[in-house]
């Protein structure tokens, strides 16, 4: 068990995406490129409010192959398909199993910028490893664990 947020638990959420069969018998050949933004709102004790952790993900052929932190001042990669954005709070919610990461996305509580018409086309792949997220991962919360 890993503690949420650093580098041992998205090589952990990396690790359970890419041996799970589903995840690559579901998803589209070629390449995903996606950012990640979780932003601290000052309720969740993991983040100051107003700090955002990005990260850079990217699947290919069913594979996480690139899962890395682009630090604020950095040049964010080009080119993505998809960019999601929510508070430290609601992903922590998810992560604990307190919310359902479908209900959350078609409330609008987690901001998608992307393709709709891809995601919805690959939504079982999608529910798959917002799944794995919630669900599979084993998670140290080392600063309390919501509700909080």
């Amino acid at each position: 068990m890993s503690a949420i947020y650093t580098e041992e638990w998205y090589e952990d959420l990396k690790r359970i995406v890419n041996s799970d069969p589903t995840v690559t018998k579901r998803a589209p050949q070629g390449t995903w490129r996606l950012m990640v933004h979780t932003e601290g709102d000052g309720v969740s004790p993991y983040f100051k409010k107003g700090e955002r952790l990005n990260y850079f993900i990217t699947f290919h052929d069913g594979k996480c192959t690139d899962y890395k932190r682009i630090k604020e001042g950095d040049e964010e990669p080009g080119d993505l398909d998809f960019r999601v954005r929510g508070d430290a709070t609601i992903f922590e919610r998810v992560a604990a199993e307190l919310d359902d990461p479908i209900k959350i996305a078609l409330k609008g509580d987690v901001n998608i910028k992307g393709d709709m018409r891809l995601l919805l086309l690959h939504a079982d792949l999608v529910k798959r490893i917002l799944e794995i997220y919630s669900n599979e991962m084993e998670t140290e919360w080392t600063k309390g664990k919501p509700p909080y």
